[in-house]
């Protein structure tokens, strides 16, 4: 929020917004919100005095695990949803924003289970000042398989899908707009 007060961008990009909720395996239990990222920065710039908000928002990887707690029931699932998001200040005119997930995604194995962790990309038209472009927001996959050279098959596979996307949605939905890529 301090480096966003500081430069007072007109558009950000931000990945991997968590979203952290905990939930008792006793029936009938509900999700209760342990941090969730994005609240807390917009909270943050809200008390800066700053006016910002979403413009755009794909949901990625939604995962959850069970965890041990030291008190009754002594388990319960945490779950994580990693999100992408575009914000835009007040005074910014963003059009409809455009989400989705790549077809091909990394996975691990968790307890005997195999967990799929979603990317994902958001794309808004924007207007400011008079001139127009795209802002496109993606998180490609980085390095969930660490050295496995297959990892570098899944960021490649996403790269070419968001060229491919990005390419129609531009020349089909916004009439080939200038395009920032973060």
């Amino acid at each position: 929020a301090d480096s966003i007060m500081k430069r007072r961008p007109h558009v950000i990009g931000l990945q991997e917004v968590s979203l952290y909720r905990s939930k008792s395996y006793i029936p009938g239990s509900e999700y209760v919100t342990e941090y969730d990222f994005l609240q807390l920065l917009m909270n943050a710039l809200a008390a800066r005095g700053l006016d910002y908000r979403v413009a755009g928002e794909v949901t990625n990887a939604d995962v959850e695990a069970p965890m041990v707690i030291d008190e009754p029931p002594y388990l319960q699932g945490l779950r994580l949803t990693d999100r992408d998001v575009i914000l835009v200040r007040k005074d910014v005119h963003p059009g409809t924003p455009i989400a989705g997930n790549y077809s091909t995604n990394a996975y691990f194995d968790l307890g005997g289970s195999t967990v799929y962790f979603t990317r994902g990309y958001v794309m808004v038209p924007i207007k400011f000042r008079g001139r127009s472009y795209l802002f496109v927001n993606s998180h490609l996959e980085t390095r969930l398989n660490g050295d496995d050279p297959l990892g570098i098959f899944y960021q490649f596979a996403q790269a070419a899908e968001l060229a491919g996307t990005v390419d129609f949605a531009n020349a089909t939905y916004f009439g080939n707009l200038p395009v920032i890529l973060v």
